[in-house]
């Protein structure tokens, strides 16, 4: 339930739930809190983002998320995700797209700036391109259990989303071309919720993408599915 002057009250049985996901704002981040919410099939109305009934928790402490996430999910136990990470490349490559990025960018701005303001804007941009890119990569991490898929991402809004195999509808390794030029892919989880994927993990090597998909795909088909 929430509303301060209008309130509502809604119920969602735990059987509907996709896909739980937890996330934290800056804001969240320092007052350490966490924001927890389901996914439904058809829970959003397509094209107004995040229906309010579909959070959960807007604001709860973050040693409460684990336990929040059990009464969801009960056959998760968030605290004891082994987390594995991205490929160990995918630092190099996201920070190369970071410099070419301020390079084109301060090429651009010194038709309008002195040079001297060009270069120091093309300074910024590179620096806090290749912080931003390590601790992204940094962050993100996945993870398969005979439950659920866990992925999690994000370093200034963080985000854990969590798929339980049973809700599991498809599940595809997809690659662009500069994937293939690092021999990396992604792969992306699909459940009966409406939106994006539920979980799309980036920047895994090819034959470890190929095995979880593979390995979801399989374990997803031995189950039985619980609308």
């Amino acid at each position: 339930e929430y509303g301060a002057l209008t309130k509502v009250t809604g119920t969602v049985p735990l059987r509907r739930v996709q896909a739980v996901k937890i996330v934290r704002t800056p804001g969240h981040l320092v007052s350490g809190r966490a924001a927890v919410r389901v996914e439904t099939a058809g829970g959003a109305v397509q094209g107004a983002g995040v229906s309010e009934r579909e959070w959960v928790a807007p604001i709860i402490h973050i040693d409460r998320v684990p336990v929040v996430v059990r009464e969801l999910l009960p056959d998760v136990a968030l605290n004891e995700v082994d987390w594995k990470p991205a490929d160990d490349r995918a630092g190099t490559r996201r920070m190369r797209l970071a410099v070419y990025f301020a390079l084109v960018m301060g090429a651009i701005s010194a038709y309008w700036l002195e040079w001297y303001w060009a270069a120091a804007a093309t300074t910024v941009l590179c620096v806090w391109g290749v912080v931003g890119a390590r601790q992204y990569v940094r962050s993100l991490g996945w993870a398969r259990t005979d439950e659920a898929i866990y992925f999690r991402s994000g370093w200034l809004w963080k985000s854990v989303t969590v798929v339980p195999i049973s809700k599991v509808q498809c599940v595809a390794v997809q690659e662009s071309p500069i994937d293939r030029r690092w021999q990396m892919a992604s792969v992306a989880v699909d459940t009966a919720g409406a939106g994006a994927h539920a979980v799309d993990v980036p920047y895994l090597p090819r034959a470890v993408a190929e095995q979880l998909r593979m390995a979801v795909a399989t374990q997803a088909a031995a189950t039985t599915y619980r609308w």
